[in-house]
């Protein structure tokens, strides 16, 4: 039985995630994606025309699953509305998982469609409207974690044994300078509400820029699909 759109589009993806891990990106050819994905060459220039575009999709995807998780973790209550505990997550997350090392050590140079920077300024936005921050400069909120991400995960892969001290000063300096004191319980639901709604939307950019625009009926989900996490060894890119 001939593969649909979507289970090609989803083997090249996720061979390109594993050889780009193993190998990195620049060691790793389209010949090879292919031959793993068990598809033509061809067939993966008709889905991404170039290695830097397949290279770009994989990290919007990656993007993409990520938020999904943060998502459903602040609305399950494992993780805390706080600017601390998300940039810790994203931290975290990125150290085990070196297909985002990239995203987080750029976020100064990537653009809108390899990390939506709206949705920092939206979460920021709700979660200052409703008195979990401080009435500071929303740009300088994001070159403030711009600058604690790539800092910390550049001590974290340094030092990975010093994870659970970076993250925790990493946090006080954050909570330290943002954070108001706890609101109500209907703000924080009012905030948390705003938040994981910017945080879908979000994700819905994330996986459009991903997702192959030939054949269109290739379509990626951030959630409940077989491509998920690689959470092994160590920094391929």
């Amino acid at each position: 039985m001939a593969r649909t759109a979507d289970d090609r589009a989803e083997a090249i993806m996720t061979a390109a995630r594993q050889l780009f891990h193993a190998h990195g990106p620049d060691a790793t050819t389209i010949d090879a994606v292919a031959a793993q994905a068990g598809v033509g060459k061809g067939t993966v220039f008709l889905y991404w025309p170039s290695k830097s575009r397949l290279r770009q999709a994989v990290v919007q995807l990656e993007t993409a699953r990520l938020l999904a998780e943060l998502s459903d973790d602040l609305r399950s209550g494992s993780v805390a509305l706080t600017l601390s505990a998300i940039l810790s997550r994203e931290i975290t997350e990125a150290a085990i998982n070196p297909n985002m090392v990239s995203r987080i050590m750029s976020l100064g140079e990537t653009g809108v469609d390899d990390f939506p920077s709206e949705v920092v300024h939206q979460l920021i936005l709700s979660m200052r409207r409703h008195g979990l921050l401080r009435d500071v400069d929303i740009d300088e909120m994001v070159a403030a974690l711009e600058m604690l991400a790539t800092g910390a995960l550049s001590a974290v892969l340094a030092h990975p044994e010093r994870m659970p001290t970076i993250l925790a000063s990493t946090q006080r300096l954050l909570s330290a300078t943002y954070d108001q004191a706890p609101p109500s319980a209907q703000a924080s639901a009012q905030a948390l509400a705003e938040a994981t709604a910017a945080i879908e939307a979000g994700i819905n950019q994330l996986v459009a820029a991903a997702a192959p625009n030939r054949p269109t009926t290739a379509v990626f989900h951030p959630r409940g699909h077989a491509y998920e996490p690689v959470r092994d060894c160590g920094w391929g890119l």
